[in-house]
């Protein structure tokens, strides 16, 4: 054994001082190369005019309260401090996700190793520069994981706070986010399981622990929409669920289907057909029905902000609950409708955002590297494992480092994606938060090739 191996205090300080010195050396290239600038974004303007002293306001604007506030924890120099601190949060989730694996029994080189897969995220490069919520609800996202792997091994008060706090704020940054609603649960009682005999009485340990971990997540959604119908009416994270969904699902409704629809919602659809039709003859678009993603996708923002959005406006001027309130009921009675073109595009969308998750991943730096290391360390065993055998000896037995991370990986995408597609086309922006423990999941797989188990 080494003297590292000898003193697993050591071992661990080293290893997490070796994460710390890699992410200050990627920080430090972000910032060489102007990453860490401010740069707004279109969507920029409606989070730092969002009127945080005014309740009643706020509760009925399009954006929920985490990034304003985020923003005006920042607002100095125009907000020059908001990428580092997109930055320092990322860092804090990447050593969460050590911690986590930790206190799963991995060893502390092999649980930095697989940690600084999250910390080479397409999602930080492409997006810790902009004054959007996509960077830093991203890692929430991460950190809400980790707390619940912590929760998993040891019933503490502040992991259960760590979770539900984690949870609460992604979807309060950035509404997408709550899919983390249901996720925790679920993963939740899948690594209780995993972790546990199996047993009648583990399975029912694990869907009990669901049970709590479903108060959790639920109870404070369930208070903070209460809180909005006191306050406006309107019972909800945020009244803006309508606005996609409509840019999505009108693209199946024909004139001949308003009829069939709710009187509340007839005549905004007579009247945003009418202005499809004049848009896509403008543009030299077809306006026949089509199952094609590609014209659905490339046609969303049309739909959602050239074409329903302003009908609504005009339709109910300065009332956002009301427009948004008969976007959705839209959304709704059309999906509803069609419900075979609705299905069908869930299936597509699905199939485009796993085709996306994967492609985009090509791009991330860890990987790249990731991939001949596997390879090499791949063949070395082959050949160690070739000459064992030819001289009468058996195979070492070998520890399981995959399970855990692909188990979180699986999960975390698939609830992040099919929550996606219900109402918005799977884009790379929405998409590659998704694929976030893949990278690790790649460096655990490393780990395993390489790793024998001390007998």
């Amino acid at each position: 054994m080494t003297s590292a191996e000898d003193s697993p205090g050591v071992s661990r300080n080293l290893a997490t001082v070796v994460l710390l010195v890699q992410s200050m050396l990627l920080g430090g290239g972000l910032f060489a190369i102007g990453w860490l600038s401010p740069e707004w974004a279109p969507d920029t303007r409606s989070y730092a005019q969002f009127p945080l002293t005014e309740p009643v306001e706020a509760a009925k604007h399009i954006r929920t309260y985490g990034y304003p506030l985020f923003l005006a924890v920042g607002a100095v120099e125009n907000y020059r401090y908001i990428p580092l601190m997109h930055f320092v949060v990322h860092v804090v989730a990447v050593i969460s996700v050590y911690a986590a694996l930790i206190s799963w029994s991995y060893p502390p080189w092999m649980s930095a190793f697989i940690a600084s897969g999250t910390l080479w995220s397409l999602t930080l490069m492409r997006c810790a520069k902009l004054l959007t919520p996509d960077c830093v609800a991203h890692s929430l996202g991460v950190i809400a994981v980790a707390m619940l792997m912590m929760l998993v091994v040891r019933r503490r008060a502040t992991c259960w706070v760590g979770v539900g706090l984690a949870v609460l704020l992604g979807y309060q940054l950035r509404p997408a986010y709550l899919f983390l609603v249901p996720l925790i649960p679920l993963l939740g009682a899948l690594l209780d399981w995993w972790r546990t005999p199996a047993s009648g009485a583990g399975i029912r340990s694990s869907l009990a622990f669901s049970g709590r971990l479903a108060a959790t997540t639920f109870i404070p959604l369930l208070l903070f929409a209460s809180y909005r119908f006191v306050l406006v009416g309107h019972f909800g994270l945020v009244a803006f669920g309508g606005y996609n969904a409509t840019g999505v699902v009108s693209q199946f409704l024909q004139v001949e289907h308003v009829e069939q629809l709710p009187e509340s919602v007839q005549e905004l659809a007579r009247r945003g057909l009418e202005r499809r039709a004049e848009l896509y003859a403008d543009r030299g678009w077809s306006d026949q029905p089509t199952m094609s993603y590609r014209l659905i996708e490339d046609r969303f923002d049309a739909n959602t902000w050239q074409i329903f959005v302003p009908v609504a406006r005009e339709m109910w001027p300065d009332d956002r609950l009301e427009v948004n309130r008969r976007l959705a009921r839209l959304a709704k009675s059309t999906a509803l409708l069609r419900s075979k073109q609705y299905g069908i595009w869930l299936f597509k969308a699905g199939v485009r955002g796993v085709y996306l998750l994967f492609a985009e991943l090509i791009l991330n730096l860890f990987v790249a590297i990731l991939w001949p290391t596997l390879a090499v360390r791949y063949l070395v065993r082959v050949r160690r494992h070739a000459a064992l055998l030819s001289q009468g000896g058996e195979l070492p037995a070998r520890a399981d480092f995959v399970s855990v991370p692909l188990l979180i990986a699986v999960t975390y995408a698939l609830c992040n994606v099919g929550f996606i597609i219900i109402t918005t086309p799977p884009l790379g922006r929405f998409v590659d938060p998704a694929g976030v423990w893949f990278p690790a999941v790649l460096a655990a797989l490393v780990c395993q090739v390489g790793h024998i188990r001390r007998t």
